[in-house]
């Protein structure tokens, strides 16, 4: 029941946004974004077509968001199928650099 709600969430956003690559979301999804964190980790966001990869990697641990997404000019949206979840980051592009929030959290990432 949950994967069906998810779906038609998914159609429907797919509908009304559309996955044009204009003004900042082509900025984003036109570039590979990785990003050195304090502490020895790394971050990595990837798009291929309509599907995006956020890996992140710290002290032996990593973990992969994935599927497919939406984006507008502030706000990226992932839905990992695989573990039935949809992620919000909003974002701002500033050249090269990327600032990308999650949760209360932002990392600077830069185009790679």
């Amino acid at each position: 029941m949950m994967k069906a709600v998810v779906c038609c969430l998914f159609c429907v956003m797919m509908t009304l946004c559309g996955c044009s690559a204009s003004g900042e979301s082509g900025e984003l999804i036109s570039r590979n974004w990785s990003a050195k964190l304090e502490g020895g980790g790394e971050a990595s966001l990837r798009f291929d077509g309509d599907n995006a990869e956020l890996a992140l990697k710290n002290g032996g641990e990593s973990d992969i968001i994935k599927g497919k997404y939406v984006a507008d000019d502030s706000a990226l949206v992932i839905f990992d199928s695989a573990m039935c979840q949809n992620y919000h980051f909003d974002y701002v592009p500033h050249g090269d650099m990327l600032e990308i929030s999650y949760n209360g959290g932002t990392i600077k990432m830069f185009a790679g």
